[in-house]
């Protein structure tokens, strides 16, 4: 018999309210409620959590580094899964500490690092997640892997940790840049440092662009170059300094004053450590008190005479940065989209066991939309993703086509556009779906949230990415590369529910490129002002078709109608009016039910 508690008498008063049963405390059935609130996601494999990754190797790859990259990425989605995701939540809450000078007052800067983000750079690095393109065999398979089997292990890599992923791209972008552009001295320099597998002597490297008075404009770099006794010195502020700690800084410096805006800066890469093993000329003034990425060190930093390699012409400094900012870019986009899958299987794991109401989470109508439209825009980066890396493969076997360059200038646009400003969206949703839960520190969705939040700033902010669709368009004719690549992809498809939704779609697209070719004609304010929605739709409308294409392999390969249910989810979700028109009001619940209980079967 359970105990009646006695009633307690309100104040003034000798009458009592009711009766309650006193809970028995030592009961095992007794509890707060903690048993109801499912427990976060550990020690899981984040590459069998994401079929469309393998789909994607499938459909891009050749069939024999698509066996073998499937291998090395199921290995390096349990380390992820595992080991990363639990260090990459210990070194977020004990952030990096800058310490200035030594016990004896001498001047060190040193950046002190917990102990779980530096295993994690010696397991990232160790695993060659900069390196490995760069490689002439990486194992075993006899040559370089494609860049599409890098930014997998690197969204893989993502879901687990953000901070940390963007000195890893940076450090590829900068063995790309030395590799193509340096002389053979600073290559035999540094190269093999960078190359270097020993996960206890690896180097790291960082592109710093930013100073406080040019930010986004890169012309106004104020950073000076002057040559004393045969050798660069640098001078000059930098004031968003990601990866701080690098052991090798690429940045821009004006070698002539009399050369105004881009075309007097020059690239050049500065050691942290001298030849004998004395500090270089940097000072570390402070470390950013960021928002997010708190894993990860970015600093203000100052060249007091730092001694710096030029790297390529002088005269080119701007457009190798080009080249390094275009890789960033698919890096940054890569990033995003880890973040948006994290945030994805958060929220998956959440609603497949929480009960609300008198069922479980999913089967509400309101969290059947939130899930649907959060898988949409996931799959969608992913697809993108994929693709833009795939063009990037391509261009490397044929260096010499204008069309593939073209493409991949405006794939590149779209993916960061996209995936970063995206990012952010589905992290919102994703905290609202484990509601007060979700925006507690002790769960992932809270840091996911507040690391995506750096996306669409890094590597060219949303607005900055739309102006340069219409530069591509308008210097490069990005826009009749994209539509050749459209019209291939079309001319391969064989089914009918794929032709039927990809032919007006690609209508859709060309549409939006033509309003955004005439605009050129504009006033200046005018045109920029409507461009971001239309790059927005232009945006839409590709990553629809990409995921049709990805549909039509589903198909043809094992019958499998989900790519298709995915596409659709996808552009109801951004584009409603087009798909009414095409399938009707109704398919819109239809599809995403559809989508929803394939996820949670």
């Amino acid at each position: 018999m359970a105990k009646t508690a006695p009633a307690s008498p309100r104040s003034g008063s000798s009458k009592t309210t009711g009766k309650v049963a006193l809970p028995d405390l030592t009961a095992t059935g007794y509890r707060f409620g903690a048993d109801r609130v499912p427990d976060p996601m550990r020690d899981v494999n984040y590459f069998r959590l994401d079929p469309s990754m393998r789909l994607r190797l499938r459909l891009y790859l050749e069939a024999k580094e698509a066996a073998w990259a499937e291998m090395l990425l199921d290995e390096f989605g349990a380390l992820c899964g595992g080991r990363m995701a639990e260090l990459a939540q210990t070194a977020n809450k004990n952030g990096p500490v800058l310490q200035q000078y030594d016990a004896s007052g001498r001047r060190i800067d040193a950046i002190v690092f917990h102990p779980s983000y530096t295993e994690m750079c010696r397991l990232a690095y160790g695993f060659g997640l900069s390196q490995m393109n760069h490689l002439t065999d990486f194992r075993g398979l006899g040559r370089a892997p494609s860049r599409l089997v890098q930014a997998m292990a690197g969204t893989l890599f993502a879901t687990a940790e953000q901070g940390l992923y963007c000195p890893v791209f940076m450090t590829n972008c900068l063995i790309g840049a030395l590799r193509q552009h340096a002389d053979e001295t600073v290559k035999a320099k540094f190269l093999p440092k960078l190359l270097n597998l020993d996960p206890d002597h690896y180097y790291q490297g960082a592109i710093l662009m930013t100073e406080k008075f040019g930010g986004s404009d890169v012309g106004a770099t104020e950073t000076k170059a002057v040559q004393v006794d045969g050798h660069w010195r640098l001078y000059g502020d930098k004031w968003f300094c990601s990866n701080a700690n690098a052991d090798l800084y690429s940045t821009l410096a004006r070698y002539d004053d009399q050369i105004a805006g881009t075309k007097g800066l020059g690239m050049f890469v500065v050691p942290k450590i001298l030849d004998d093993g004395s500090r270089n000329a940097v000072r570390m003034n402070r470390i950013k008190d960021k928002l997010g990425t708190r894993s990860m060190a970015s600093g203000e930093m100052t060249f007091d005479g730092a001694l710096a390699y030029p790297v390529g012409p002088l005269e080119q400094g701007f457009k190798i940065l080009c080249g390094m900012l275009n890789t960033s870019r698919l890096g940054t986009a890569t990033m995003a989209t880890g973040a948006m899958r994290r945030g994805l299987l958060e929220a998956l794991n959440f609603a497949r066991e929480r009960e609300t109401f008198g069922k479980t989470l999913h089967r509400h109508g309101m969290v059947k939309r939130a899930i649907a439209d959060i898988y949409a825009e996931v799959e969608g980066a992913g697809a993108l993703l994929a693709y833009a890396y795939s063009r990037l493969d391509r261009s490397n076997q044929q260096p010499d086509s204008e069309t593939l360059a073209g493409e991949l200038r405006m794939i590149t646009t779209l993916a960061k556009f996209n995936n970063s400003a995206k990012g952010v969206e589905v992290a919102a949703e994703c905290v609202q779906v484990l509601g007060g839960v979700g925006y507690i520190e002790d769960r992932e969705t809270a840091r996911i949230y507040r690391d995506a939040l750096v996306h669409p700033i890094w590597e060219g902010t949303t607005n900055m990415l739309a102006l340069d669709v219409l530069r591509a368009i308008q210097k490069e004719n990005a826009d009749a590369a994209l539509v050749s690549g459209m019209e291939a992809m079309e001319a391969i498809l064989s089914r009918n529910e794929t032709r039927s939704l990809f032919t007006p779609l690609r209508a859709e697209m060309e549409a939006t490129l033509a309003t955004l070719r005439e605009s050129l004609g504009a006033e200046q304010v005018s045109r920029e002002y409507y461009a971001y929605e239309r790059v927005w739709d232009l945006a839409a409308s590709v990553i629809g078709l990409v995921l049709v294409h990805e549909a039509e392999a589903r198909l043809v390969g094992d019958g499998d109608p989900g790519g298709l249910d995915t596409a659709k989810a996808y552009l109801w979700k951004r584009k409603p009016a087009f798909m009414t028109r095409l399938y009707g009001e109704e398919d819109r619940f239809a599809t995403a039910k559809e989508i929803v209980a394939k996820l949670f079967s």
